[in-house]
């Protein structure tokens, strides 16, 4: 009997031994499988979604998906197929259909998901004619001109010409010379700016700047 219940003490250590094992190797497996993709969307688009990749693990097509107010939309593709750990990257979706006015989207990843409430222009940005703003309202647009500086791939040079008064005794021309910029108009001519609501896209003159969205109407 003595031995008898030897070996069966010494199964009885081996299967639990066995089974702690296992349970061991399955618990580690899963936090190591753990799929952690803390996005952050940084920009909006008609036709693009940008964000960044803050996780451990890449990201596919097949693991975005974009809803805005509660409807997803499909994702066409990602820039270059996949988005790596820690990068930044270009998620293809149509969002011509939207209205213009304030939108909230969201972006699911495998395991994580962020949202941003932003302001959508019906038309394409590349045929978008901006419309005439308070502080722009008395600029007459006569001569653009390209200038290259460490800021801005260009800066619209805006020339005035106005014809003295008939209480002037001379009929000399005028010409008065002002260079517009981003910052002229209140905005930042970089995407890269820290904002509650996200980024919005507006125009100063012919100028594409950024500047902060207003807050949902539910939140104001």
């Amino acid at each position: 009997m003595k031995g008898v219940s030897s070996v069966i003490a010494t199964l009885l250590l081996v299967t639990i031994t066995l089974g702690l094992i296992g349970v061991s190797y399955n618990f580690i497996r899963n936090i190591s499988d753990t799929q952690t993709n803390n996005i952050e969307i940084l920009e909006v688009l008609p036709d693009r979604v940008i964000i960044s990749n803050n996780g451990n693990k890449p990201l596919s097509a097949n693991d975005i998906k974009i809803i805005v107010d509660n409807q997803q939309y499909p994702v066409s593709g990602i820039d270059g197929g996949r988005i790596d750990a820690f990068k930044t990257g270009v998620v293809y979706v149509d969002l011509t259909s939207l209205t213009e006015g304030n939108h909230r989207i969201i972006v699911v990843g495998k395991s994580s998901s962020a949202t941003l409430s932003f302001y959508h222009y019906p038309d394409d940005y590349s045929s978008f004619t901006p419309t005439t703003t308070p502080s722009q309202a008395t600029t007459a647009l006569v001569t653009t001109t390209s200038l290259p500086t460490t800021t801005q791939a260009t800066t619209a040079l805006v020339t005035t010409t106005s014809l003295p008064t008939t209480t002037q005794a001379t009929t000399a021309l005028v010409t008065t010379t002002t260079v517009i910029t981003c910052a002229s108009c209140g905005y930042s001519s970089s995407p890269s700016i820290t904002c509650t609501y996200g980024v919005i896209t507006v125009y100063c003159g012919t100028l594409r700047c950024y500047t902060c969205a207003a807050p949902p109407e539910n939140e104001i």
